[in-house]
């Protein structure tokens, strides 16, 4: 019985550092929704993703594309966008989670927090 319960212990025990060591994956095309005080803002996400290193192209209403780099650590996601306004620059961070194929979490800036959330954009078959 002892054997037993240790046995389960040790195999719980490696699942969750074997699951804890892993990175979400987050490769792929993403609509990412900021909610803003005007209304929600949305954005499409291309994300190529290399361990734990990612690139980002984000693509607004207008079309205009700009890219950036970010980490995903478990399942923590985070990247920077730095651009020049009429003000100076500014730079935006995001953080966030992801569980499967979505991701949530809050947008940090000079002028304040906001929340986003994400949704992957199901692969095309042909």
């Amino acid at each position: 019985m002892k054997q037993t319960l240790v046995a389960a212990v040790v195999v719980a025990l490696a699942a969750a550092l074997a699951q804890a060591g892993e990175v979400a994956t987050v490769a792929g095309d993403w609509v990412l929704v900021l909610k803003g005080q005007r209304g929600d803002v949305t954005f499409k996400y291309h994300i190529v993703q290399e361990g734990e290193t990612l690139t980002l192209t984000r693509e607004n209403e207008r079309g205009e594309k700009s890219t950036t780099t970010g980490t995903v650590t478990g399942t923590t996601v985070q990247w920077t966008i730095t651009r020049e306004t009429p003000d100076g620059t500014v730079t935006v961070t995001y953080k966030g989670t992801v569980s499967g194929d979505t991701m949530k979490g809050t947008l940090e800036s000079p002028r304040g927090a906001r929340e986003w959330s994400a949704t992957r954009v199901a692969a095309q078959q042909p």
